[in-house]
């Protein structure tokens, strides 16, 4: 997402991108990175927007930012319009009817109606912040915290927030904000669960913020764990354990570049 931010707004503000572009989003943080994009670009060259959420698995030989990813498990990528979209563009439409002609390929491209395109955006957003964080901060694979019975204690409690944020109530219509019902601690076990499956479908590979902090460069953190305390902000809910996992991101970053800086 930051990678995304830094080449897309210079291209905006050259007029290389404008009003008639389609830009695919298809990152981690991809919602926050929208409302960010959205807020931030002129409303008269802002690009329309097709959102992006992707189950594919990617695995580098190392952890060397720059090596080639290998494919390193199936799933499929949904395309489709942001919730908020409300324009009919002839130029978005003739893109998704394209992307609808390759859903029979081997890689499962298809397109999907906004809201179910943000239901799996949410699910995904929820799973990235449950589950890297505890991977760069203990620079660990995703297996080896999907195993670890303490690493599963912090994902619930990382659950337990998200859930409670009003803007994932879609996914679990039951849920209330800070509420200790045993509807709430479901929905957390239930969320918990598809964040260790993930993690224990992709148990070998260093994710993309443990190779960012590993590598001494800027993460997604951003675009994740923040995004959802800015939305417990709007909300005037409390989120303690993202809070503190933001920070120790930012600060095993800053002791890397430290590190990294007393060697040259």
């Amino acid at each position: 997402a930051p990678d995304a931010l830094h080449a897309l707004e210079p291209l905006v503000h050259r007029g290389a991108v404008d009003a008639d572009s389609t830009v695919v989003l298809l990152q981690n943080g991809v919602l926050g990175l929208h409302e960010h994009l959205v807020a931030r670009l002129p409303k008269a060259s802002l690009p329309r927007f097709v959102l992006a959420a992707s189950t594919h698995g990617a695995a580098k030989p190392d952890r060397d930012r720059l090596a080639v990813r290998l494919h390193g498990s199936s799933g499929e990528t949904l395309f489709g319009r942001p919730l908020s979209d409300s324009t009919d563009s002839d130029s978005d439409n003739d893109f998704l009817r394209a992307i609808s002609c390759l859903s029979a390929n081997p890689f499962r491209l298809a397109t999907v109606p906004p809201r179910t395109l943000h239901a799996q955006l949410l699910l995904k957003l929820a799973t990235n912040c449950a589950l890297n964080p505890l991977t760069a901060v203990f620079n660990a694979r995703n297996g080896q915290i999907a195993r670890n019975p303490n690493a599963q204690s912090l994902i619930h409690a990382i659950c337990c927030e998200i859930v409670s944020l009003p803007a994932f109530h879609p996914l679990f219509p039951s849920t209330t904000p800070l509420s200790t019902e045993p509807s709430t601690n479901a929905n957390a076990s239930a969320l918990m669960n598809h964040v260790l499956a993930v993690a224990n479908a992709t148990s070998e590979n260093h994710n993309s913020m443990d190779v960012d902090v590993v590598n001494s460069v800027e993460t997604e953190i951003n675009f994740l764990n923040a995004y959802l305390l800015r939305l417990a902000r709007e909300s005037r809910l409390s989120m303690p354990l993202n809070k503190a996992f933001v920070d120790l991101v930012a600060l095993k970053l800053a002791l890397n570049r430290a590190k990294r800086d007393n060697l040259k």
